[in-house]
């Protein structure tokens, strides 16, 4: 407990920790809306940051001794137990050690409109320096931060990729932003390392990384988590080759965001289409079916437009067949 404790305390003292932990509290709590304890502690976030610890240790208390049992809360896609009765993890008490361990896994992560993401199992002072980096600079001011999307487009040599609505899209983005923002410094300080064994040792990014996408739309929606492993094997497959070439974005980003078709016609279809084949990627696993109707729908953009064809398709191919 300690220990998970000492993380969560570690993060709070941080500005921007603090700012990001508070923003995901209130969007993980905002079921609360009738008048009780749950909804007058939750309040009292919203009106003093500084009261975030104190409203932490008060819904632990109140999921492990008062309810003793998960909740949507905890993690967005459970179930009440009365609702789900047969589902066996609701037949699981919750300890205040899982409590501290979920509520820091969700905490700590990146606000994104009504969604939440982060990186597990990584350098927790590399993430924090990546965190204040992305984080918009009006986190402290506005009730609901984003991310920062002009640098996630930079890139992509600035195409627009569908991440409202679509978690997986997001997490995809966000680790080609990784890759591309570390190359970068590299080149600005000429320190370093230019090599991708290197850049997952510093980050220390391994197999046992693992992305965590959150998504709770407005009331009503339904709630998604996403769960993605072994980044360090997907970043060494698809990105090896960026760090050893003079590209200043990544080829198989250029190649990804260059399958999505913006035309109004087609947007929608793409966009839930990219969702499910980004989403088989990340578990290491390429949807020809899915790959091909991308290609058919860009076609008929391209032929419509005469304009947006497909990128880097070579180098994507070439990773497969290798």
């Amino acid at each position: 407990m300690d220990n998970a404790l000492t993380k969560l305390e570690n993060l709070l003292r941080k500005p921007t920790g603090k700012a990001c932990a508070r923003v995901n509290f209130l969007l993980l709590t905002r079921q609360f809306t009738q008048l009780g304890e749950p909804r007058k502690t939750r309040e009292l976030v919203q009106q003093d940051p500084d009261k975030l610890l104190d409203a932490l240790t008060w819904f632990i208390n109140y999921f492990v001794k008062d309810k003793k049992e998960y909740s949507s809360s905890i993690w967005p896609t459970l179930l009440k137990f009365s609702e789900a009765s047969n589902f066996k993890i609701h037949k699981l008490s919750p300890t205040v050690d899982d409590m501290l361990n979920l509520w820091y896994a969700l905490l700590s992560g990146l606000p994104h409109r009504d969604m939440i993401i982060n990186l597990l199992n990584v350098d927790e002072d590399t993430l924090e320096e990546f965190r204040g980096k992305l984080a918009s600079q009006d986190l402290f001011l506005r009730a609901k931060p984003e991310l920062k999307e002009d640098d996630i487009r930079s890139s992509f040599d600035n195409r627009v990729l569908p991440t409202w609505g679509h978690p997986t899209v997001l997490a995809f983005s966000v680790l080609n932003y990784i890759a591309y923002r570390a190359k970068q410094e590299v080149r600005e300080t000429k320190e370093g390392f230019l090599d991708i064994s290197k850049f997952l040792e510093h980050w220390q990014i391994g197999d046992k990384s693992t992305m965590l996408v959150v998504h709770i739309p407005p009331r009503g929606g339904k709630s998604d988590v996403r769960i993605y492993s072994r980044l360090g094997l997907f970043l060494n497959k698809w990105y090896s080759d960026f760090f050893q070439s003079e590209d200043r974005c990544p080829s198989f980003g250029l190649f990804v965001s260059s399958l999505y078709t913006f035309h109004k016609d087609y947007r929608d279809l793409s966009a839930s289409l990219l969702e499910k084949f980004l989403h088989h990627l990340l578990d290491g696993y390429v949807s020809g079916e899915l790959l091909n109707k991308l290609v058919m729908i860009k076609t008929e953009a391209f032929i419509k437009e005469k304009r947006g064809g497909i990128s880097r398709a070579k180098s994507f191919f070439s990773k497969i067949l290798a």
